[in-house]
């Protein structure tokens, strides 16, 4: 039996013995079942911490090394990614209220640097009835939200924003394929995005706790040189 520091690990089965205390993603099924080791896929992915893969970091690697390669013979503006980027964390109060109470809603904005526009990242219902179910069990961890990325410029972004990062154009690729783990041959679409998420009002995932850790993964990227 070897301890992980969140879970104990069995060599002998390869699996924890005791389940991940991340319920997983809609999107990617192998994280539903919470008691593999990195995803059944030990060969590409390592998970140090007991609690989750580090699958989406090794595949933004990747990516980095191949924005090296790309970036510096494309012309200059010839994509919308050879840019520096600013990344924000956004607090606001929702335009949704539970139990006729306003709630706190966090977001995340990256601005192009220069430009007063970028994308919004939002974590939401992706219906009506899907807020409403997590209204009224907020201790359950409900599917039919979404993390929603698309166009917005500065001024529509309302509420305090925070500066976290400064991130290069390979930095950024690394953080936004990263924060929104997606596939990598998705990684270059740098427009609107949805993808699903599994939401739970207390004590999270939800969109406080996901856009404070994106914040904070892109402070830390900021160090990949």
């Amino acid at each position: 039996m070897l301890y992980l520091r969140a879970r104990g690990y069995d060599p002998q089965i390869g699996r924890f013995v005791s389940a991940d205390p991340f319920e997983g993603r809609q999107g990617d099924p192998r994280s539903l079942n919470r008691y593999l080791y990195a995803s059944s896929d030990p060969v590409q992915k390592t998970d140090p911490s007991g609690e989750m893969s580090l699958g989406e970091l090794g595949t933004a690697m990747d990516i980095q090394a191949t924005m090296r390669t790309v970036l510096p013979t494309v012309g200059k503006g010839a994509l919308s990614l050879a840019a520096s980027w600013d990344i924000h964390w956004v607090l606001e109060w929702s335009t949704a209220r539970i139990r006729g109470l306003p709630i706190p809603h966090g977001a995340v904005y990256a601005e192009k640097t220069g430009t007063s526009s970028g994308l919004r990242y939002d974590v939401g219902p992706g219906s009506a009835s899907a807020f409403e179910r997590v209204s009224r069990r907020w201790f359950k961890a409900e599917s039919g939200f979404v993390i929603h990325v698309d166009h917005a410029t500065t001024a529509e972004v309302r509420g305090l924003k925070f500066k976290t990062a400064h991130l290069k154009p390979h930095q950024y690729l690394i953080w936004h394929v990263t924060a929104l783990s997606i596939p990598r041959e998705e990684a270059c679409s740098l427009g609107p995005v949805t993808v699903p998420f599994l939401y739970r009002l207390i004590p999270g995932p939800n969109c406080l706790t996901w856009s404070l850790e994106a914040a904070a993964l892109a402070r830390i990227v900021q160090f990949f040189k």
